[in-house]
């Protein structure tokens, strides 16, 4: 009787433990060879997926390797090699762009001779059309991190981090330049403009910017706990999620408790955020999805993750761990998809 009564207490009590509430997503394994993936994506009606180079025997210089639903076998598309980039051309995918063209980053070694000592010496921007190939490039030089763009691709949110220390710039296709914003936590303030690759920096960290596709919201995850911790404990902390005006620029935090934040994205209705990260008194591991009109916040599913897209409304795609090769060196993965649907049900 006493193990009954404890079951139950513990069950009345996991609410309370997780702080999300209750919702009955479903996810199910799609017909995807293991591998490891680093990204997953709905293009033109198929979930397609991209591995980080499965097959050995391709050269790594131009090809990425994919496989999609409807041809679950490895797969790659060849880019150009530019003869300006001597020593190496190699590229990656780096997200969906707001117009549904997958950014790819492009590694050019050689292009500047006096930079002998680099594997890349520059890093650009491109846009990839998946139905044609066809191949923009949309920032040149472009050494910073995740870009985050507005509906119309006139200005961006760029983090420039080190996972360490990190913030955030505004990007253009031409330029990025920093961001004249203050951020408030717990007491602790700093301007996102003062930064330093420092791993003693004075500052909080600032990272995985999000713009909303209907243009009226960008949000991102900081932490004022780095100030008080130095070295590899910087990122280690409490993060909040921010939530800012575009045109006001005056960032207020909507969401706390998060820790080890990895990725945050809007569902395509702009009503939703979803991230992988720990969240609730047993920082529980996972992907969330966090509505913005309730502030509710519910675990999709537990466990490692390293990538996800929303690839409806009501669906999200999402890259989970499952093992790792021989060596240890890299991942092995599955693709799953979690039907989210019944969050609008609350």
């Amino acid at each position: 009787m006493k193990r009954i009564k404890l079951v139950l207490m513990l069950l009345m009590l996991m609410p309370l433990l997780t702080s999300c509430s209750k919702s009955q997503i479903t996810g199910k394994r799609l017909d995807f060879p293991r591998a490891g993936y680093y990204g997953v994506y709905f293009l033109n009606g198929k979930v397609t997926a991209f591995i980080s180079r499965a097959d050995r025997s391709i050269p790594a210089r131009s090809k990425i390797e994919y496989s999609s639903e409807m041809n679950p076998n490895i797969n790659y598309i060849e880019l150009p090699i530019e003869d300006k980039c001597t020593r190496f051309t190699g590229y990656g995918i780096a997200g969906l762009l707001p117009d549904g063209r997958l950014a790819v980053s492009q590694w050019c070694a050689g292009e500047y001779p006096e930079a002998k000592g680099s594997l890349a010496d520059r890093t650009h921007l491109m846009a990839y059309r998946w139905d044609t190939g066809e191949l923009e490039y949309l920032k040149m030089n472009n050494s910073l991190g995740i870009i985050s763009w507005n509906p119309v691709m006139t200005l961006g949110i760029q983090e420039y981090t080190n996972r360490l220390s990190g913030t955030l710039y505004w990007t253009t296709r031409d330029m990025s330049y920093p961001m004249d914003i203050k951020i408030t936590d717990d007491g602790v303030t700093w301007n996102l403009k003062d930064y330093y690759l420092d791993w003693d920096a004075n500052t909080g960290i600032a990272q995985y910017p999000a713009w909303s596709s209907d243009g009226n919201t960008i949000v991102f995850f900081a932490s004022g706990d780095a100030m008080y911790r130095s070295g590899f404990d910087r990122p280690d902390g409490e993060y909040k999620l921010y939530s800012m005006d575009p045109k006001e620029k005056k960032p207020t935090p909507i969401l706390e408790g998060v820790y080890e934040p990895y990725l945050l994205e809007w569902s395509p209705n702009s009503q939703w955020l979803a991230f992988i990260g720990e969240y609730g008194l047993l920082r529980t591991h996972g992907i969330w999805v966090y509505s913005v009109g309730t502030q509710e916040i519910f675990l999709v599913a537990e466990g490692p993750f390293s990538d996800f897209e929303w690839a409806s409304p009501n669906s999200i795609l999402a890259v989970r761990r499952v093992g790792f090769t021989d060596d240890k060196l890299h991942d092995i993965d599955e693709i799953w998809e979690y039907d989210v649907s019944s969050i609008y049900q609350k």
